[in-house]
């Protein structure tokens, strides 16, 4: 057995990180301080016992392999956000850990024991699980809508696109920006120029514009948003575009038919207002004739008293 000075072991034992150290080709646990101890979740009775019978489990995830690989070869193994399944207070729990076998050497040059070190990511690694599912159901979302979407880094000038923006802008190789800007109609580079000139201030990027297309052209609705590094100096922009080209196609034949209505609105209105003259005018004349028959009735009338 090694003897290590108590003051190394009181800073191992200080350490948070769990650390380890295993000897002989049994890998006996030598040291392990209060984090490492943690770990293995078999309580506090580890030291002088060996690695795999302290952690049985870990023989068919690879894990002893590493260390006993190490400890022949003497070249250190390192994993990043490996999986590791280990039993705590006899449940089996998944974790994800960044750890490393690293090999001791005595002073002959002979390997004769491993430390291993660990930082258990368990969190991160979930966190970022739960971003990539959640970006994964968003781009299956965005995708069954018909939705294209990019980004586009303003360092590299980088294009990055999805099949329905490819499809939509009728492109099947990586672009430069200005390649798709001469996707765009003429007549419409105005009106993305205003768009991103607006967006300076606002972040937010939206027009409407039609895409040249082999076939002709469709109009699109483009949407983005800039995004600032730390500096607020604009790196990235993402966004997505939309085939609209039903739409528009509709919202023509509705104004077509609001004209067409509108016309004969107004033909019908004049049409009553004439009928409506006519009418009075046929309406006036009985009535003049009345008043007249009126008067010289009251005339003899009076003709007739005062006679």
């Amino acid at each position: 057995m090694h003897q290590y000075p108590s003051l190394l072991q009181n800073i191992i034992d200080s350490i948070p990180l769990p650390i380890g150290v295993y000897v002989g080709d049994n890998l006996k646990i030598e040291l392990a301080n209060a984090a490492m101890i943690k770990t293995y979740g078999k309580g506090n009775n580890v030291i002088g016992k060996n690695y795999l019978d302290i952690v049985p489990e870990i023989e068919k995830q690879q894990i002893l392999d590493q260390a006993l690989s190490v400890l022949k070869t003497g070249i250190p193994f390192h994993a990043i956000g490996r999986k590791v399944d280990l039993v705590i207070e006899g449940i089996m729990k998944e974790h994800y850990f960044n750890y490393s076998f690293i090999p001791l050497f005595d002073n002959d040059g002979n390997v004769y024991g491993v430390v291993n070190t660990g930082t258990d990511v368990t969190d991160f690694q979930l966190a970022k699980e739960e971003v990539q599912n959640s970006n994964e159901r968003l781009k299956m979302a965005i995708d069954w809508c018909g939705i294209g979407s990019y980004e586009i880094d303003l360092t590299t000038k980088e294009i990055k696109t999805s099949g329905n923006f490819d499809a939509i802008c009728s492109i099947d190789t990586p672009l430069t920006i200005e390649d798709l800007i001469e996707k765009l109609h003429p007549d419409d580079l105005t009106v993305r120029e205003k768009a991103h000139e607006e967006a300076k201030t606002t972040g937010k990027i939206s027009y409407e514009a039609r895409i040249i297309k082999d076939n002709g052209e469709r109009w699109a609705k483009i949407n983005g948003k800039i995004i600032a590094d730390d500096d607020g100096k604009p790196k990235t922009i993402i966004g997505i575009i939309q085939d609209i080209q039903e739409q528009r196609e509709f919202e023509e034949e509705l104004k077509k038919q609001v004209d067409s209505r509108t016309d004969e609105l107004k033909r019908s209105n004049n049409d009553l207002m004439h009928f409506a003259s006519v009418v009075s005018h046929d309406l006036r004349e009985p009535l003049r004739k009345i008043k007249i028959l009126g008067v010289i009735y009251l005339c003899n009338l009076l003709i007739k008293i005062f006679i």
